[in-house]
């Protein structure tokens, strides 16, 4: 995959154009871009690669660091990139920042391969829940393997992979995945610690507990609403 990159004439570093918030623009103001950044040395911008801008021009634009609004000036050219060119950690900037919502992310994939269907509403046809819970079993399988192995690499790619199965089967079932994860948040978020002296149904302190008088989600609510 190609990426555009922003080469810096003040720091001599390159920055990898991505999808962010924040403004980004040319000093005469005729081309608008978006800016993310830790920092005036960790800029990424947000959108498509865009179209008009010329390879090995020299530019200057003029942005601010998000944290300070403090504006900056910087000076240098653009210009596109294959994925194997980006060191180790261009490319860890790149995939940091490339998304904002799983549940857009696993749409987008579906969509693009024909697998989700606007008039399914519920439980997958019998056949093609067995393929997906199937695919959840076979992830699962392949987090403890790592782990018995002592694997961090197999583990980080297996949860990915489980959290990406989960997630795209919501939205395969049309469910509304978004208000269902933020209600289960905001719940898990009014649990308490377990202690040694009440360590729950998982006997572990490394765990939380539901507190007395704790409501569950209040996912049919949610899920039937969406039916009216």
């Amino acid at each position: 995959m190609k990426h555009l990159i922003f080469h810096c004439e003040q720091d001599h570093n390159r920055y990898v154009v991505n999808r962010k918030s924040s403004n980004f623009v040319t000093e005469d103001g005729d081309l608008q871009f978006y800016l993310w950044g830790n920092g005036a040395k960790t800029p990424m911008l947000e959108g498509d690669p865009i179209k008009n801008i010329e390879e090995n021009k020299q530019m200057t634009i003029r942005t601010w660091i998000p944290s300070t609004l403090v504006e900056v000036m910087l000076t240098g050219y653009f210009e596109y990139i294959n994925d194997e060119d980006l060191d180790a950690q261009e490319y860890h900037s790149l995939m940091n920042t490339w998304s904002t919502n799983i549940f857009d992310d696993t749409m987008a994939f579906q969509q693009k391969y024909g697998l989700w269907r606007k008039d399914q509403f519920g439980i997958l046809p019998e056949e093609e829940m067995k393929v997906k819970i199937g695919h959840l079993y076979e992830e699962l399988a392949e987090i403890d393997k790592a782990h018995k192995e002592g694997n961090i690499y197999e583990i980080s790619d297996g949860l990915t992979d489980l959290i990406y199965v989960a997630s795209g089967l919501l939205n395969l079932m049309n469910m509304p995945a978004q208000a269902l994860w933020n209600d289960v948040q905001a719940r898990n978020m009014q649990k308490i610690r377990a202690t040694k002296d009440n360590v729950g149904k998982r006997g572990s302190t490394f765990d939380v507990i539901k507190p007395e008088g704790w409501l569950p989600p209040r996912t049919k609510d949610i899920i039937d609403s969406t039916l009216r």
